[in-house]
């Protein structure tokens, strides 16, 4: 697939601000962020992650730096490597704290969209996602095919943290949906007006309501509700240690752009999952979705005036100037970064945007992701 290539700020700029949410604390689950949380309780067949007996002073080193410097804004970080913990690091909460993800949450809804693909309840990628979500009729995002939808093309501008959807202004479709004022489909709906006319497939721009899109999706195809199918798909195999929690609209629907809370060990579980999957052999359909949304279908700046490119896929980041790390990353700093050839997982929680900074330094973390 022929990539597009577009100047942007890395994150395309208020998606990454060191912006404080409402109420925000790091114990996710505190009950003032939402008026609705669906718990899921622990996987009891979750399997303990082995912790390594030897020390890894260069991987000690470079995360000691990572998550310093940051004050009370860098919350934890643990690495794995050969599938056993060589590093794990708790500044605020514990090993049974959950956190917010942010938008690592987008590439979980991703994962799904390939669970309903290979399960049969979607047909195709490129079919329209009006032909799942009846609501979505007459929409930008019911016009959009899914595959559009997946790569953030659906052809809407931005109406993700700015323009009355950020997460302080008191009319945001953020807090509108946090607080029970507006359910998903009204915000999409009232974001419709304003967004105009779009062609779909035609620009790349990074909006929280294609992910909401997917969720919607997910929903229709399956007829499950989106937690139900969670609990059948991404909790049952990757096998969670800890309860993780979504954070609900007034319909009960998930707010699945950026309100999933898990604990530190479960997001490093995540990538290790990823990571088996893309070595999976018996399901061979998930496999290949998981291969296609880790390519770089478009391709941003990461910083203006760097050449620096950085990959855009399903749903997920890739580090193309750094060896083809995949990130699921957060607008505050939380990553969940794996390599697919050696294996190796780096997660790291945090309050603020500025704990990125360290991670592209040139002997940073990323540097030993993607050594041999």
């Amino acid at each position: 697939m022929k990539k597009s290539i577009f100047l942007a700020l890395f994150f395309i700029a208020s998606a990454n601000a060191d912006h404080k949410p409402p109420h925000y604390a790091y114990d996710a689950v505190s009950g003032r962020h939402s008026v609705f949380v669906e718990k899921v309780e622990a996987n009891p067949n979750f399997q303990e992650i082995e912790k390594s007996e030897k020390d890894n002073s260069e991987v000690s080193r470079l995360m000691d730096d990572l998550l310093s410097g940051f004050f009370s804004k860098s919350l934890a970080g643990v690495v794995i490597d050969k599938n056993k913990i060589i590093y794990e690091k708790y500044k605020k909460g514990d090993v049974n704290n959950p956190y917010p993800a942010w938008s690592i949450t987008k590439s979980v809804t991703s994962l799904m969209v390939g669970y309903a693909l290979c399960e049969g309840y979607i047909k195709d990628l490129d079919d329209k996602a009006q032909n799942y979500v009846e609501e979505l009729k007459g929409t930008l995002w019911g016009e959009a095919r899914i595959s559009h939808i997946l790569k953030m093309k659906s052809g809407a501008p931005r109406q993700g943290l700015v323009d009355g959807g950020d997460y302080q202004t008191p009319n945001s479709a953020e807090l509108s949906m946090l607080t029970g004022r507006e359910n998903i489909i009204d915000m999409f709906h009232r974001h419709n007006k304003l967004n105009g006319k779009g062609a779909p497939d035609l620009t790349w721009v990074y909006n929280t309501f294609d992910t909401l899109a997917l969720g919607l999706i997910i929903e229709s195809a399956t007829k499950r509700k989106f937690v139900d199918y969670y609990k059948e798909t991404v909790w049952r195999d990757v096998k969670f240690e800890h309860p993780t929690y979504w954070f609900l609209d007034s319909r009960k629907t998930p707010i699945t752009h950026s309100h999933f809370h898990l604990s530190l060990r479960d997001a490093a579980r995540m990538g290790v999952y990823m990571v088996k999957l893309l070595n999976e052999t018996s399901n061979l359909c998930l496999k290949n979705y998981v291969q296609k949304a880790i390519q770089p279908h478009i391709l941003v700046r990461q910083v203006e005036g760097n050449n620096e490119m950085l990959g855009y896929g399903y749903q997920f980041w890739i580090e193309v100037s750094h060896g083809d790390i995949v990130r699921m990353s957060g607008h505050q700093g939380q990553e969940i970064m794996f390599n697919p050839k050696n294996g190796r997982v780096v997660a790291i929680f945090s309050a603020y945007n500025s704990a990125r900074e360290k991670i592209y330094k040139s002997d940073g973390i990323l540097k030993w992701l993607s050594s041999d």
